[in-house]
C-alpha cells in the first residue's frame, strides 16, 4: 500500500507540474514574453526545460522525503559503498577466521575423539582394575582363611611337636634302658619283657578319690609281689629292687583319669588297670613300669554269640588245611573281640582262651563233615574289658540261608 500511494503522489505531482509548465509556456508564447533577454521561442524552451527539471526534482524530493533508502541512494552511496567494502573486508576476515575456527574445531574434534578414546580405554582399564581388585580381594580373603587354617595347623603341629619331643625323650629313655638291658643281659636274665603285664585289676565304681587311690595301690602292690617272685634271691640281697618303679607323674595322671572332678563319688564307671613293663627288665635292675587305664565294661555275656565263619566242604580238605581254617577262625575271633572292646594280651596280641581239647575235637569233626557248614564261637562266661575271653566252640550245618548276623562269607 505504501508503494502504491507513493506512485500516485508522484504521478499527480508530475502531472500538476507538467500542466503548470504547459500553461506557463503557452502563456509566455502568446504574449511573447522574454526571460533573461532571450527570444520568446527560447524562453518557452527554457520554461519547458525548467518544468522537466522541476518534475525530476520534485520526484526525487518526494521520494527522498518519504524513503530513507532513496536518501541513502542519493546522498550516502559512497558511504554505503565504503561500508559495503568494509563489511566485505570484515566478511572476508570473518570467513578466514571461520575457516581457522573450523580447522581449530576439526582439530578440537580430533582431540576430543582422541580424548574420548582415551576415556574409553581408561574406563576399560578401570573396569579391568576393579575386576582385578575384586579378584585380589577374593584372593586376600582366601589367603587370610588359609592363614587362619595354617595358624591352627601350626598350633596343632606345635602341640604335636611337644608330644613328639616328649615321645623322643621317652624313646631316649627306652634306648638308654635297652642299652643298659643289653649290657646287663651279658651277665643276667630277662624277668619281664617289654609290654608284659605285671599285674592287673579293677577299680570298682562308686569310689571317692581316696577309694580310687586305695584300689590302685592294691594293684601296684600285686605288681610288687609278682616282681618279688621274679627277682627271687636278688630281692633279698637288694631290697630296693623289690618294688616296681612308677613315676609320680604317671601315678597322678592315672588317678586323675579315674576321678571325676566336681562329683562326690569318683570312678563312677569302674576302671580296668594294667601295670606293664616299660622295657625288657633284666634281673638285678629296677623294674620300670607304665600304667594302662580302660573303662571296665561288660563286653560279652555268658553264652553270647561271638563270631561265625562259613565254609563249604571240610571233608575234602587235608588235615593241614583244616588246621589252617581253624587258625583263621581264631584270628577272626581275635579281631572281632578286640574291636568290640576286649583288651588283647600285650605280648601275644590275643584275647581268647580256648580249651585244647575243644580245638582237637573240632578238627576231628571237620575231617568228617561234608557240605556247607559254619564254625561257631560263644562266650563261656561274662567277659569284661581286661578279658580273657573264654570260648565255647561249635559247628553248625547250613541249609541254604546262614541265619547269623556277623559271620564271614
Amino acid at each position: 500500500m505504501y508503494g502504491i500511494a507513493l506512485i500516485l503522489v508522484l504521478t499527480i505531482a508530475g502531472g500538476a507540474i507538467a500542466f503548470i509548465g504547459d500553461r506557463l509556456g503557452t502563456k509566455i508564447g502568446k504574449k511573447k514574453l522574454s526571460l533573461f533577454g532571450l527570444r520568446p521561442k527560447h524562453t518557452s524552451t527554457l520554461v519547458t526545460i525548467a518544468t522537466g527539471l522541476l518534475i525530476t526534482i520534485t520526484t526525487f524530493g518526494i521520494m527522498a522525503a518519504v524513503s530513507e533508502n532513496v536518501r541513502t541512494a542519493l546522498f550516502g552511496m559512497e558511504k554505503l559503498n565504503r561500508r559495503m567494502a568494509e563489511t566485505q573486508t570484515k566478511l572476508s576476515d570473518a570467513n578466514a577466521q571461520l575457516g581457522k575456527a573450523q580447522q581449530e574445531t576439526e582439530k578440537s574434534q580430533a582431540a576430543l575423539k582422541k580424548s574420548q578414546d582415551d576415556v574409553n580405554r581408561l574406563a576399560k582399564q578401570q573396569n579391568e582394575l576393579e575386576k582385578r581388585t575384586a579378584d585380589l580381594q577374593s584372593e586376600k580373603t582366601r589367603l587370610q582363611s588359609d592363614n587362619s587354617q595354617l595358624k591352627e595347623k601350626n598350633t596343632a603341629m606345635e602341640g604335636d611337636n611337644a608330644r613328639l619331643k616328649k615321645e623322643q625323650a621317652e624313646l631316649e629313655k627306652q634306648t638308654e634302658s635297652l642299652k643298659n638291658g643289653l649290657e646287663a643281659m651279658r651277665g643276667g636274665s630277662i624277668i619281664f619283657q617289654a609290654g608284659e603285664v605285671i599285674a592287673s585289676g579293677v577299680v570298682p565304681k562308686g569310689l571317692d578319690a581316696a577309694g580310687v587311690k586305695k584300689a590302685f595301690n592294691e594293684i601296684i602292690e600285686a605288681a610288687n609281689q609278682e616282681n618279688l617272685l621274679r627277682m627271687g634271691y636278688v630281692a633279698s640281697q637288694h631290697p630296693e629292687l623289690a618294688r616296681v618303679q612308677l613315676s609320680q607323674q604317671e601315678y597322678d595322671e592315672a588317678v586323675a583319669s579315674m576321678t571325676s572332678d566336681g562329683e562326690k563319688k569318683t570312678g563312677g564307671k569302674g576302671y580296668a588297670v594294667r601295670i606293664v613293663a616299660f622295657a625288657n627288665m633284666v634281673l638285678g635292675e629296677p623294674v620300670r613300669c607304665d600304667v594302662e587305664v580302660f573303662e571296665n565294661k561288660l563286653i560279652y555275656q555268658q553264652d553270647e554269640f561271638v563270631h561265625g565263619m562259613k565254609f563249604e566242604n571240610a571233608a575234602g580238605l587235608s588235615r593241614e588245611e583244616i588246621e589252617g581254617l581253624v587258625g583263621r577262625f581264631f584270628q577272626e575271633i581275635n579281631i572281632v573281640a578286640s574291636e568290640k572292646g576286649v583288651v588283647p594280651d600285650s605280648l601275644r596280641g590275643s584275647v581268647g582262651v580256648i580249651d585244647g581239647s575243644q580245638v582237637y575235637e573240632m578238627v576231628e569233626a571237620l575231617e568228617k563233615l561234608e557240605g556247607p557248614s559254619v564254625l561257631l564261637a560263644y562266650a563261656q562266661s561274662d567277659t569284661y574289658t581286661l578279658g580273657p575271653l573264654r570260648l565255647k566252640l561249635g559247628i553248625g550245618r547250613l541249609n541254604g540261608a546262614l541265619g547269623l548276623g556277623n559271620e564271614k562269607k
